[in-house]
């Protein structure tokens, strides 16, 4: 369904980078190879690999964690929804302090929403962040 969406963005700004240059759109060259027309073919790969790589990056990372969790966390699709609070968990390690202050009391809120697949949504996004706060904390252990 949405995988046209997702080729089409990609062709869009391969043209962005294409005509205006790196300068107006930073690390375009290595977004555009993570980002490419097969690796955004397969959704999981999408939601997990690509986000990951495109969210190292300062300048991607709060709009692509504002998606996430204000907007694909409470799609209609609960595989979408799925995905999302998996996507959520790889993301936590850029960002933990914004994860725990920001992303996990909004998703409180959420879980009493009236709607199920509202609720449904920020229980799975704060069960995957948490986790990842585990697996944060576990490496910090070893080192």
């Amino acid at each position: 369904r949405e995988v046209n969406c997702r080729r089409a963005a990609s062709a869009a700004f391969q043209e962005c980078v294409g005509r205006q240059g790196a300068d107006n759109f930073k690390h375009g060259i290595s977004i555009l190879t993570a980002a490419d027309y097969f690796s955004l073919g397969n959704r999981t790969n999408s939601f997990t690999s690509v986000a990951y790589h495109v969210a190292q990056f300062s300048e991607y990372q709060k709009p692509i964690f504002q998606h996430l969790y204000k907007v694909k966390l409470y799609h209609w699709d609960i595989n979408i929804r799925i995905l999302t609070s998996k996507a959520l968990n790889c993301l936590t390690v850029y960002d933990p302090f914004f994860m725990s202050q920001t992303i996990v009391p909004y998703l409180l809120s959420r879980c009493t929403d009236k709607t199920l697949f509202v609720r449904h949504g920020a229980l799975w996004g704060l069960a995957e962040i948490v986790l990842a706060f585990g697996t944060i904390h576990n490496d910090s252990n070893k080192n």
